[in-house]
């Protein structure tokens, strides 16, 4: 089938009023372009997902080495896969188990890359970004990626509310890139500041 058919029978569903299925850009083979496909919508199985419309996901490096297949040794996935790790979007539904007040349907989220597993030491000291057992949306073979028109988060600790984005003027694909391009080098920033206000002591 043709992307473009595809395409036209996709939004033959949505004159219809169906939306049980969406377009995602996936890897089908490495070292060639993204397929348009028509998808099933994700569907929430358990009270701390969400499911969230994306406005903007982020092309990482990292999505370019996972395309070029130059990781299929050291990260095993099994295709096809929607990549794309820096993702922001508004809160579709919510699982029955997140908490009241955090999120409202409708909200902007940015989302966080990296999913820890919850468990381990690392997670439990609150250092998910060093959890031995992670998985990151598009990068890990459970979890497809921003690169669709929804993404099925596990947690809803994974996302961070933007609710001051009309205030500040924050446009989606900014806050989406902020999420990884953005976070990596404020983290070493701010750890180089703790070194060196520790040396000036």
């Amino acid at each position: 089938m043709t992307q473009d058919r595809q395409i036209n029978e996709r939004n033959q569903d949505l004159s219809n009023g169906s939306n049980s299925s969406i377009l995602s850009a996936r890897i089908h083979e490495y070292q060639k372009p993204l397929s348009i496909d028509s998808t099933p919508k994700p569907i929430i199985s358990t009270g701390e997902q969400v499911l969230v419309k994306v406005a903007a996901a982020g092309l990482c490096h990292s999505d370019l080495h996972l395309i070029n297949g130059d990781w299929k040794e050291i990260i095993p996935i099994k295709l096809p896969i929607a990549p794309g790790h820096e993702v922001a979007g508004w809160v579709e539904e919510l699982g029955n188990s997140v908490p009241k007040g955090i999120f409202d349907i409708g909200d902007l989220v940015a989302v966080f890359g990296g999913w820890g597993c919850g468990i381990c030491f690392y997670c439990k000291n609150g250092d998910e970004q060093l959890c031995i057992n992670p998985t990151w949306p598009g990068l890990s073979s459970s979890h497809d990626g921003g690169y669709s028109e929804y993404i099925l988060v596990p947690s809803y600790r994974f996302l961070i509310n933007v609710k001051d984005h009309q205030k500040y003027n924050i446009k989606t694909e900014e806050l989406a890139a902020l999420t990884d391009a953005g976070l990596t080098p404020y983290r070493a920033i701010k750890k180089l500041d703790i070194y060196w206000n520790q040396a000036q002591m």
